[in-house]
């Protein structure tokens, strides 16, 4: 007996299921054309309740990606290899989806493998019609692992990094207070002899205990530079909008009486601009920059010009003077560590001050260099992004 004849309404059945399993398999062939070359598992999933909810169709991708057959995984509903941390969130999604509250989500979540270890996945499903409720969906599923274990040894050499900065910083703390104390006790035992037994000495030994006292202040100074250079790495602050205007200023408050003393000028050329980074280092950039022009003067009164020109979307801020200059063989080796290119003698100091100057623009992603100026003197460029 023709069931489809004698049953009219089971033969528009039958043709609507018929009907239904073609534009489904089309909707899968379509997105196979749509990826192909690219791994990407496809399955079209039945929304339906209860046991008709399951992966009805799905790639050959799918299955090398979770290692079942497409007839193990016909026989399973979504969510049941997802693990348990990840299972509600994507429970929530699915519900959504079929009673119509969303078209299409997208997921990062775990799939459990056949052979029992967990895949990183990014799962995307989006409607295939808009029935009430709807009765299909089109899920693509990529395989993430890579990209997650990835972040995963990120996060561990962040961590790891935090932690040797951490140890780094008080290491350097604990080691320059070490190192001070028998500079501060040489200097007060230096300091006691003078007073005590100075008039015993004759000019010679007054000579020679003053620079006793001279090196061990500067030898004090040196261990305090070098801290300050160690903690612009170990002690990163979080990058704020820096107006260069007003840290320049502060900069030239704090340099106000080695200005006047040394009857220097200061000019600056426009505005300047508004950068990401961190006030207090570029303050001491500045001031770096400006007591140096100060200190290697020419026999003329110090000119230091400030000002900023914008290229291929950077800053590049730019302090020149009329001072002594530098070498052009050896404008590289002046942004070295305790890199000195006079005497003591000629300029006190530990030549720490533009290795400092070097480390802080870096830190910024910029670069520092320093060019001869016109007509005699330098000019220290730095660029720092926008």
């Amino acid at each position: 007996m023709d069931l489809a004849a004698a049953c009219p309404a089971h033969a528009r059945r039958s043709r609507s299921t018929r009907a239904r399993k073609s534009r489904l398999a089309r909707a899968l062939q379509q997105a196979e054309q749509r990826f192909h070359g690219v791994p990407v598992g496809i399955a079209i999933i039945d929304l339906g309740a209860g046991a008709s909810r399951g992966l009805r169709q799905v790639n050959a991708e799918m299955t090398r990606l979770l290692g079942y057959s497409a007839a193990e995984l016909a026989d399973m509903v979504p969510g049941e290899l997802t693990h348990p941390d990840d299972a509600e969130e994507e429970r929530v999604l699915f519900e959504e989806l079929a009673t119509g509250r969303r078209s299409s989500f997208g997921i990062e979540k775990r799939n459990r493998h056949r052979d029992g270890h967990w895949v990183w996945v990014w799962l995307t499903v989006s409607l295939l019609d808009e029935g009430d409720p709807p009765r299909a969906a089109l899920a693509h599923v990529l395989d993430i692992n890579q990209r997650k274990a990835a972040e995963s040894d990120l996060e561990l050499a962040q961590r790891n990094l935090e932690r040797s900065n951490a140890e780094l910083d008080q290491f350097a703390y604990v080691a320059s207070h070490d190192l001070k104390e028998p500079l501060i006790l040489l200097s007060a035992y230096a300091r006691m002899l003078s007073e005590r037994h100075g008039d015993d000495l004759d000019e010679e030994g007054r000579t020679f205990l003053g620079h006793v006292r001279d090196e061990a202040s500067r030898m004090k100074s040196m261990i305090d530079d070098l801290l300050d250079y160690s903690r612009l790495q170990t002690r990163a602050e979080d990058a704020s909008h820096v107006a260069l205007d007003e840290v320049l200023e502060t900069a030239l408050r704090t340099l106000a009486p080695r200005i006047e003393e040394s009857g220097a000028r200061v000019d600056v050329q426009g505005p300047l601009p508004v950068v990401r980074g961190s006030p207090v280092q570029f303050e001491r950039l500045f001031r770096n920059l400006i007591g140096n022009a100060i200190k290697f003067r020419g026999e003329e009164p110090p000119v230091v010009t400030v000002g900023a020109e914008r290229v291929d979307g950077s800053w590049v801020i730019s302090v020149s003077d009329n001072g002594i200059g530098v070498d052009p063989g050896k404008a590289e080796r002046i942004f070295d560590v305790f890199q000195r290119l006079h005497s003591q003698e000629q300029y006190a100091g530990t030549g720490m001050g533009l290795a400092i100057c070097k480390r802080i623009v870096e830190r910024h992603g910029g670069r520092i260099w320093v060019d001869p100026a016109d007509g005699g003197g330098s000019v220290f460029k730095f660029v720092v992004p926008e």
